[in-house]
């Protein structure tokens, strides 16, 4: 059953949180969706096997997530932040095909960075 956070925006983002323990949010490439990613899918098994709770998420416009007035990093950012207040956790490393993508353009002293608003990979 899917859950849903709602975005600074009003985006309504859906999301899976899987298992218990620490929590590890996994970003998907950019045309994957949850119901379209078995892949994805079987790492998160893996993962609430070693412990972990995982929350998969479908990006804006994608999966049961709403069509966004924007499609920016910034407005993944919120996202996350927004799954993180609903299930009252801080995710502690992104995982998946997006987290390169989100990893290094928000880490400081990191070129294109903007310092204090993704550290060392926790919201």
């Amino acid at each position: 059953m899917s859950n849903f956070a709602i975005s600074r925006d009003g985006t309504r983002i859906a999301y899976d949180s899987l298992g218990a323990g620490p929590a590890v949010v996994l970003v998907a490439g950019a045309m994957q969706f949850r119901a379209f990613d078995p892949t994805t899918a079987a790492m998160a098994e893996l993962l609430v096997g070693k412990g972990v709770r995982v929350i998969n998420f479908d990006r804006r416009g994608r999966g049961e997530s709403m069509e966004a007035p924007s499609f920016t990093l910034a407005g993944t950012i919120e996202d996350l932040r927004a799954i993180s207040k609903d299930v009252q956790d801080s995710p502690r490393r992104p995982g998946g095909a997006g987290r390169q993508f989100i990893r290094g353009r928000h880490q400081p002293g990191r070129r294109g960075s903007r310092p204090g608003r993704w550290r060392h990979g926790a919201l």
